[in-house]
Parts: C-alpha cells; sequence; structure tokens
C-alpha cells in the first residue's frame, strides 16, 4: 500500500487484543502506513456488549477504530389507514420490516387471544421464516385467526419465530410492538408474512388505541425505503466495547460509530444482495469518508483527517441498543458529519515519533497522546490533561467552553479563549475535578467545544472512570462530603466503612515460568502472598507495577479447601493481559483466607525480572478511624449525602491509604448497593490542631520534619495517682528523633479559646526524654496536679515521622460522685448546647445534642462500663433510623472528666475534629411541688420500646423543659426544645416545641434562633411513667411531621430532690 502511494485502507479484520507496540504485529505496520500518509479506518470488533472487548488492532492509538451503529435509512413498512375503536387512531406508524403489504384488514392484539408475546415454552429464536417450526406457537392445531393483523408485544421470542406461529394461526398480518425492555430499537427483518417492526412510543399508543372500542382496521404498506433519523445511531449490541485493556485503557476507542446495521452488500450466491451487519461493515464507511474528505483536501494528513472527523463527529442521537444511555466507550465521538469535517478549522497533530515514544516499554504513556479523545481510567478525585491545537484555515480567533458534564462535575479549560495565527499552535489544559460528583463507577463524559465565527464547532470527548472516592488532606483528622444517587430504595440505609490502611508493597524476583498455563505448582516463576481475613474484607486490591518482565500475570482467590496452597478452582480474579501490568479488586469478601499468585509469564532477563505487587485488604472498621455517615432513609434514586470522616491518620506526606465505604439497603443487607474504594493521598502536614488524648487510647499522627505538635492534651482530674505518656515513631530512626516533654496549664488557662485548647506555651516543663535505641520517649508523673497536660511532641528528623502516642491515668482514690441530668457549657454559655449525663451500677450513658455545620440540630449517644476513676471515654454513637429501629455507628471519641460534683471538663473528636468545654448541670437543683409534694421527674424518659428514641427532661421549682431526641423524614437525629418562655411554670401540662438553628461543636459562632413548630401536651402519672402527645412539623430544610401520643416511662433512675 506504502508503494502504491494509497490515500486510504479500511481494514475489517480483528483478533485479540494484544500490546499495539509489538513488534511484526499488523498494529505495528499500520503505524508504518500512517508514517506514509495513509489513514487507515478498521473494524472495532463484533465481540459486544461487554465493556472491554475491543480487540486488535482497533486499539492501536494511530487507527481510527470504528464501531457498528444503526443508519438512519431503512428498510420497513408503514401501518396505514388507522380507523376504529372509540378514541382517535394513531396516524401512520412507520417502522422496519422486509415484506409485502396487505389490504384494509382488521387489528387485533395477541393479548386477547391469551398471549401478548405471540409464543410459548421454550423459543426458537431462529433468523429465517423456514428455520422457524413453529414449536413455540401457542395455538398450535388451533386457527383463532382468520386473516387479521395481529399485534405482538415484543421479548422472550424471536421476532421472526413470532411471526411465523402468527402465520400458522391463521394471521394475515403482523405487528411486533416493542415495550419498555427494547424501547425504539428497530430491526428490518425477512418476515413469514406482511410485517410491521415499530417501537415502544408508538406500541403504546398503537396498544392503548386498541383497548378502546371496537372495529379497528388498518393496513401494512409493504416494503418501502424509510428515511427517518430517529432510526440512526442505535449501537449495535455485537458491537465491541472500550475501554481497551491495557497498556492502552487510556484512549477513546472506538473513535467513532458508522452505520453497518443491515447493510445492502453483495450476495456470494443465488440472490446478488443481501443483508450483512456488524463492524466490518461500518469500518468501510468511514474509509470512504476519509477519502471523499482527501478529495476536497489533498493535502491532509492522517492527523487531519482524523482530527476533522472526530472533532466534528456528533453522538446527539446515539444510544444502546436497548434505548440506554451511551458513553464514549462505546461510540468514541460519534457519527461524522462531512459537511462539518470538510470545514474544520483546526487539528490535533500527532507524529510517528510521538507515537513511538508513547509506548510504556520505553517509558511513554499513551494518555499524553495528542488525539481528541482525553481519557483517564483510574481518575482520582481530579484529573488533568494537556492538548495542542493547531490552525488549519489561516488563523482565527477561539472559545473553549466545557458542557455535557453531569451535575457537580467541575471542568476547567485554559485559555478559555485564543488566538490562532495561520498555522499556529496553542496549548490547552483541561482539568476534572469530581470531588463533588455523585457518580462513581461509571464513565463521566462530556465534550470540550471548540468555537470560532464562520466555523463549524469542533470538540474534544472527555471520558474519565472514578473508582472511588479520592480525599487529599494534610490533616491528621477531618471530613469531606460526596454526592450519591440512583440507588434503589434504602428503607434503612447502612454506611459501614473499613481503613485506612497503608498498602503493603512485596517485591520478588522471578524466572520465566516453565508452566505458563499452570501458575499454582509453584516454582521460581511465581510468588504467593496471603491475606488472612477471619471477617472478610470490604475491598481487597492486588496490582502489580512496571517491570522488566515482558507480561507478568495476577491471580486471587479464596482457599476454599483450607488446603494451604492455591488452586486453578478457587481463583476469585484473575488479570492476564499481555503487559506486566495487571490488577485485581474484589469487593465484600466473605471470611477466609486468600491467596495472590503472581507469576512471570514471559520475562528478559535470563537472571530473572523484579515483580513488585502492591496490595491491601480493607477490613471493616470497629472505629472512627474511618467513618461513613449517611441518611438512614433513602428514597429510590434520590440524591444524598455521605460524610466520609476520618481520625488518627499517620500517612505521611505523598503516602496513598486506602479505605472502603459499603452501601447496604439495611442491616440484613449490608454493602448490597456497593463498596466504594477511597483513596485518602497526604498531601502535606498541617499546623497543629487541638488533639484530645483519651484516657487508655492509643493514638497515631503524623509529624513533619523538625516539626512540634503543642496541642496534645489530657485533662487530669483531682484524684490521680500517676500519669504516663509513651510515644513510638514507625521506625527506629524516627523513634530515635522524637522528643516529648509533658507541661501543664491550670484548667481556666487551657479552656482560654474554647472550644480550642490553649498551647502550654512557655509553661515549665515538668518532665521529658528522647528516644533512642529504636525505642520511643515515654514520661510518667506521680500524684500529677489537677490540670489541663499537655504531651508536647517534637519530631528532630530532617524527614516527617508516622508517630504513635498513648496515656494512661491510674487513680488512687475513690471517684467523686457525679451529678445526674443535663449539663451545659459554661466556657461558652447560652450555646444552646449541651448533653444529659447519667451512672448506674455497671454503665454511664451521655446523650449529646448540638448543632452540625448546616446549624442544624443533631444529636450523638454515647454508653460504657462505669470506670473507678474521674475520667470517663467513650465512643461517640451517630444514630439513625428507620422508624422503628436505631442504626449506631461510630463518629468519634469523648472524654468526660469529673473535677466536682458539679464540674466537668469534656473533651471530644467528631468527624475527625476535636474540641473541648466546661460544663455545669442545667438550672437550679430543685424539685416542683405536684399536689402538695416533692416530686423529682428530672432524667431519661421513652415510649418503652427501644429504637424510637425519647427526650431528657427537666424540671425543678421554677420552670420546666424537656430536649426531644427525634429523627426527620431521613431517619437522621434531630431535637427539639419543649419550653414556654413565657409562662414557664412547671406544673402547665402543655408547652411550644421549638426548633433552634445554631452553630456545630468547633464551628466559629453565629447567632442562634428558633421557631415555634408544634406543641407538645404531658401528663405524670407518678415519677416513673406518664404520657406525652407530640404535635409538630419540622422548619425546612428540614422535613418531617409527628402527630402522636405515647404512653411513657423513666429510663434512668430517680434523681433524689435536695
Amino acid at each position: 500500500a506504502i508503494t502504491d502511494g494509497i490515500d486510504v485502507i479500511n481494514y475489517s479484520i480483528g483478533t485479540l487484543a494484544s500490546d499495539p507496540w509489538r513488534p511484526g504485529s499488523v498494529s505495528r505496520a499500520f503505524l508504518n502506513a500512517r508514517a506514509a500518509g495513509i489513514f487507515v479506518a478498521t473494524s472495532g470488533g463484533n465481540n459486544g456488549p461487554g465493556d472491554g472487548s475491543l480487540g486488535s488492532p482497533a486499539n492501536a492509538p494511530w487507527i481510527t477504530a470504528v464501531g457498528n451503529a444503526t443508519h438512519n435509512v431503512l428498510y420497513g413498512n408503514a401501518l396505514q389507514n388507522l380507523a376504529g375503536g372509540d378514541t382517535p387512531p394513531p396516524g401512520d406508524l412507520v417502522g422496519a420490516g422486509i415484506s409485502e403489504g396487505t389490504g384494509q384488514l382488521v387489528i387485533v392484539h395477541a393479548r386477547d387471544y391469551g398471549n401478548a408475546l405471540c409464543g410459548t415454552g421454550a423459543p426458537e429464536l431462529e433468523a429465517g421464516c423456514d428455520e422457524n417450526l413453529g414449536l413455540s406457537n401457542p395455538w398450535a392445531g388451533q386457527r383463532p385467526f382468520n386473516g387479521e393483523i395481529v399485534v405482538c408485544d415484543r421479548g422472550t421470542y424471536g421476532r421472526v419465530e413470532k411471526g411465523k406461529n402468527l402465520l400458522l394461526a391463521g394471521a394475515g398480518g403482523y405487528i411486533l410492538a416493542n415495550t419498555e425492555a427494547d424501547g425504539e430499537s428497530l430491526r428490518a427483518d425477512q418476515h413469514c408474512l406482511p410485517a410491521v417492526h415499530i417501537g415502544q412510543q408508538d406500541g403504546d399508543e398503537l396498544r392503548a388505541w386498541l383497548d378502546s372500542g371496537s372495529g379497528h382496521g388498518g393496513r401494512i404498506s409493504g416494503l418501502q425505503l424509510v428515511e427517518n433519523d430517529q432510526f440512526a445511531d442505535e449501537l449495535s449490541p455485537s458491537s465491541s466495547r472500550g475501554p481497551a485493556p491495557a497498556p492502552v485503557q487510556d484512549l477513546m476507542k472506538p473513535n467513532v460509530i458508522a452505520p453497518g446495521q443491515n447493510i445492502l452488500a453483495a450476495g456470494e450466491t443465488g440472490q446478488t444482495f443481501r443483508e450483512l451487519s456488524g463492524t466490518s461493515m461500518s469500518s468501510p464507511h468511514l474509509a470512504g469518508a476519509a477519502a471523499l474528505l482527501k478529495s476536497v483536501h489533498p493535502d491532509w494528513q492522517p492527523s487531519q483527517l482524523t482530527s476533522a472527523i472526530e472533532t466534528t463527529a456528533t453522538a446527539e442521537l446515539a444510544r444502546d441498543f436497548d434505548s440506554g444511555p451511551v458513553s464514549p466507550m462505546d461510540v468514541g465521538a460519534g457519527r461524522p458529519q462531512l459537511g462539518e469535517a470538510a470545514n474544520a478549522g483546526l487539528y490535533l497533530d500527532v507524529t510517528l515519533n510521538d507515537f513511538q515514544s508513547a509506548d510504556p516499554d520505553v517509558g511513554g504513556d499513551p494518555r499524553e497522546l495528542n488525539l481528541p479523545g482525553l481519557v483517564d481510567a483510574d481518575c482520582k478525585g481530579s484529573c488533568s490533561f494537556s492538548r495542542t491545537v493547531t490552525d488549519l484555515v489561516g488563523g482565527g480567533s477561539w472559545t473553549a467552553t466545557a458542557e455535557g458534564f453531569p451535575a457537580g462535575v467541575v471542568v476547567s479549560v485554559s485559555p478559555s479563549s485564543f488566538q490562532l495565527a495561520n498555522g499556529g499552535k496553542r496549548e490547552l489544559s483541561v482539568t476534572v475535578d469530581l470531588s463533588n460528583s455523585s457518580v462513581v463507577g461509571t464513565w463521566v463524559s462530556g465534550r470540550i467545544r471548540l468555537s470560532s465565527a464562520g466555523r463549524p464547532d469542533q470538540f474534544l470527548t472527555v471520558a474519565v472512570l472514578p473508582d472511588g472516592w479520592y480525599i487529599a488532606d494534610d490533616r491528621n483528622g477531618g471530613w469531606k462530603k460526596f454526592k450519591l444517587s440512583g440507588f434503589e430504595a434504602l428503607p434503612n440505609a447502612t454506611f459501614t466503612s473499613g481503613g485506612l490502611v497503608a498498602p503493603e508493597t512485596t517485591v520478588n524476583v522471578l524466572q520465566q515460568d516453565d508452566s505458563r498455563d499452570d501458575p499454582f505448582n509453584g516454582g521460581p516463576g511465581v510468588f504467593t502472598k496471603w491475606y488472612e481475613l477471619p471477617k472478610g474484607a470490604l475491598w481487597m486490591v492486588t496490582e502489580t507495577l512496571t517491570s522488566t518482565a515482558e507480561d507478568l500475570d495476577l491471580f486471587v482467590g479464596l482457599d476454599s479447601n483450607d488446603n494451604g496452597s492455591p488452586d486453578s478452582f478457587e481463583v476469585l480474579c484473575e488479570s492476564t493481559s499481555p503487559e506486566e501490568v495487571e490488577r485485581c479488586d474484589l469487593f465484600d469478601l466473605s471470611p477466609g483466607n486468600y491467596w495472590v499468585v503472581v507469576q512471570n509469564w514471559s520475562a528478559t532477563l535470563s537472571q530473572g525480572d523484579q515483580a513488585t505487587l502492591v496490595s491491601a485488604a480493607v477490613e471493616e472498621s470497629p472505629d472512627s478511624r474511618l467513618a461513613a455517615s449517611g441518611p438512614g432513609i433513602v428514597e429510590a434514586g434520590a440524591e444524598f449525602e455521605v460524610r466520609v470522616s476520618w481520625d488518627n491518620l499517620a500517612a505521611l506526606p505523598g503516602e496513598e491509604w486506602l479505605g472502603a465505604i459499603g452501601i447496604g439497603s439495611d442491616v440484613a443487607r449490608k454493602n448490597d448497593q456497593a463498596v466504594i474504594p477511597v483513596r485518602f493521598v497526604r498531601s502535606g502536614i498541617s499546623a497543629p490542631q487541638t488533639f484530645a488524648l483519651m484516657d487508655g487510647m492509643d493514638h497515631q499522627l503524623a509529624l513533619a520534619a523538625n516539626g512540634t505538635h503543642d496541642r496534645l492534651f489530657i485533662d487530669i482530674p483531682p484524684g490521680a495517682g500517676s500519669l504516663t505518656v509513651a510515644a513510638e515513631g514507625a521506625t527506629s530512626a524516627q523513634s530515635n528523633g522524637l522528643t516529648l516533654e509533658l507541661k501543664r496549664l491550670d484548667f481556666a488557662e487551657g479552656l482560654a479559646n474554647p472550644p480550642f485548647t490553649t498551647p502550654a506555651g512557655a509553661a515549665a516543663t515538668i518532665a521529658s526524654d528522647t528516644g533512642s535505641g529504636g525505642q520511643g520517649p515515654g514520661v510518667s508523673v506521680d500524684n500529677p496536679l489537677p490540670g489541663r497536660w499537655y504531651a508536647v511532641l517534637r519530631n528532630g528528623n530532617a524527614s516527617p515521622a508516622s508517630i504513635g502516642i498513648r496515656t494512661d491515668v491510674v487513680f488512687d482514690s475513690p471517684p467523686i460522685p457525679i451529678h445526674r441530668g443535663l449539663w451545659e457549657p459554661n466556657s461558652r454559655p447560652g450555646i444552646n448546647q449541651g448533653y444529659e449525663y447519667h451512672d448506674g451500677d455497671s454503665s454511664r450513658a451521655l446523650i449529646w445534642y448540638t448543632f452540625d455545620e448546616d446549624g442544624l440540630p443533631i444529636w450523638f449517644y454515647s454508653e460504657g462500663p462505669n470506670v473507678d476513676g474521674n475520667i470517663w471515654t467513650a465512643d461517640v454513637l451517630r444514630l439513625t433510623n428507620d422508624g422503628s429501629d436505631q442504626q449506631y455507628s461510630p463518629v468519634g471519641k469523648l472524654s468526660v472528666t469529673n473535677l466536682a460534683e458539679n464540674d466537668q471538663l469534656f473533651s471530644f473528636t467528631l468527624f475527625g475534629e476535636s474540641g473541648t468545654d466546661r460544663l455545669q448541670p442545667l438550672g437550679i437543683p430543685t424539685c416542683p411541688q405536684v399536689n402538695g409534694s416533692v416530686q423529682s421527674y428530672n432524667g431519661q424518659w421513652f415510649r418503652g420500646v427501644p429504637g424510637l428514641g425519647g427526650a431528657s427532661i427537666h424540671m425543678n421549682s421554677v420552670t420546666q423543659a424537656q430536649v426531644h431526641f427525634v429523627y426527620d423524614d431521613h431517619g437522621e437525629a434531630r431535637w427539639l426544645v419543649a419550653q414556654d418562655l413565657e409562662n414557664p411554670e412547671p406544673t402547665n401540662p402543655s408547652m411550644p416545641l421549638l426548633q433552634f438553628t445554631g452553630f456545630c461543636a468547633v464551628c466559629e459562632t453565629v447567632p442562634r434562633s428558633f421557631a415555634t413548630v408544634g406543641l407538645l401536651e404531658r401528663q405524670f402519672a407518678s415519677e416513673n411513667d406518664g404520657m406525652w402527645t407530640l404535635d409538630y412539623l419540622f422548619n425546612p430544610p428540614l422535613s418531617g411531621s409527628v402527630q402522636r401520643q405515647d404512653s411513657i416511662v423513666k429510663l434512668t433512675a430517680t434523681i433524689a430532690c435536695p
């Protein structure tokens, strides 16, 4: 072809995908053709509709691969002259079908004859009339029809098969009407009797008309050539799809679609023409299109031809064979428009050297090729592209704008406007930010429109695949919100979480495996890594990195027979591309022992190739180190937010740690909806933040090189016999470089800026230690004075350190009695936040009511065993409710330190952020007089049924109030206050219900407000039982209402009156 000086090649041949840079391959031959100025079109393949089904040479970046779609012209029939019924008949209904016509006949629906599908039993599904024998005929042995035109619903049985059954049953014509499952997908079959195939919309209209009245009639027109744009650009199910396998997964493949369905072609024998379908029909259309462009622009080279075709193509009408949406991985840039392409004003140039240098085996990256498709198959939160456009038409002014991306996807183009001189070039930078997108696991696509006056618009097609949620942050703890949508109804939504964990790297030198077809028999060509997962895991990820090996393969399985060895029948995932980079992801794993096998399938070094495996198993977390929080109830398809929070993170800058979030319909079906990978990249180390150290707990953090953390604190109450603090680095060198100093401030000094702690600053160092011998520093102080104690950590190393730190307090005096009931901050008075705190014989419990970052009321719950000392720590539990049952998930830790019976310090880490306050009991400690006697109603009350919320009741001799812990329509925990501010008498039987707004526990102070949203009526039969009636409607943005009367009982022990 090169010698003959041809301009265009069509190559309608393909094989399984292989490395397009492989020496001696057909793909490399076509690279030579492109270098010689020849445009090459090839069939994309007929292995669809599965993802990644595109083969070779279609996967080569220098070849234009073509998918198979329908034309806007087909051989069809029309249903005409419709009359009868009690409603106006439809107009002419145009559809597909190769058959003769009929005269005016009666029209009936097969449903009225007992079988709307016109089939029964096993389907035959033969393509031709003679091949179908009527074995599925539901009217076998009968002739219920007498020449009528019969409507059959599409589905289950073959299109031609249904007509054969009707012919045998006496019908004179046949209408195949699509239902929702097939949409507008039409096929021009050769039928056994006059027939027309119509889409769902026309089918629904026809069925509705047939349901009205009687006397329906019409005629089938007979074969005609029908032109209708609605027929066009429907992708064939057999058309191969992208993404192409590695190493070209970041290319847009196929590049375009073209007509390839029911194409009139020459016949070999007998009839001289026939209809053929496949990408071997669509590829010649594109080759012809390129030849036409070449005739208009004889000087255009393949870069100009490719760019003009792809950047002016349209995907406006493109749809899948089932009428579903398509992405660029299905249709590329869409259908070429030659009139637009011939007038294109710019192109993207790619040279032979560019293609050769993009070979990953020589350090290249196909993603960076200057092609019209911008693709990233592993977009981690944000991904950027660079493309250079070149003038074709003597210069001009251009604008660049992003369009067509899903909500929440932010796309920027720089520059957004530019000037090109004659033959001039301009580099464009495109960034796709997925931070606020609700799309996970499916392709996100759109276009960059390039516009210039007097020229057709041209488009760069963008497609990126977010494989999970991506967080880049410099803090040891924090949170980020993500949006989701498109799920089934979640009546009792569950959110499980695991991680964050650092991936493990395993390196071995492997010879080429002598038994390539059996990677499980051991030997120097393989290595195996094991994971013991007694509780299963949310996500296991394994991947091999670049290597001198030509081809590594990866296998992952479960040791189901417990023999301690991998077996072929145990394989759960295998990644066996012709490259060395492989990957397997497994989700929602059941308990067991899992093996990972890496095989050197094709070596390049006689002494063996270095094979690197990066792997991690993300098990479900029992605590808040990674936590997911979402609504308790989600309607089908609704968009909702999930907050992902982390704490105690010791990742170092640049490290990527892994986690996972499972989403389930209810408690019994955890993770049934999705498991979403979470990738956390430490972007740096922030300035020290308030960090509450909890007694008896291990904490983790990262400390910058030569950095100091001076906000690590623990409050020491009276009665402490000793305080011990120990720190440790992740390595011996890190431990040796650590210095730990203990300092102390009085409580008032430490709480000078609540909810954040004040650094100890120049306070005297009470004790100190420096790591040595590979051991980190540790200090202990006997009989520490009450106060706020600071563990000041210094990292003397020239590199950041991952640090673990722990504090332990031993008490040698009896605990201080606690005041049971409601508490409020006196360090920040009047903030309308607080908690109810109670103890029992063996346990303690706390309900914390506060506001979220939007200023809306929210509450949390904590419980745990009683303690002998004056510090109590517990998980902070977030609750959701489906209307009857509560779910708990840990979202932080809290510590209550008793200084005196009416004096407490409260420190917490919530959603990764720490704070601290000093609290006092709410109100005066008296009891009201009721019917002449003193009554104690204070405490926690509820309906006597777990999981339905409750209320903290506070009544003294002068006032009464109740904090009601309830749920909104989304099953999220909210609170209301029942209080009559104008008439606060404790004996009043009713009070307004107030909805407050405010600021979160660590947010800046903003004005608080409240509004009356309902009424509470209450009546006590005794100090321990009674009744209340709730009648309220939440103010927006909250939603939900309650009108209910409950019998109530006191949950907590009676508090004695003074």
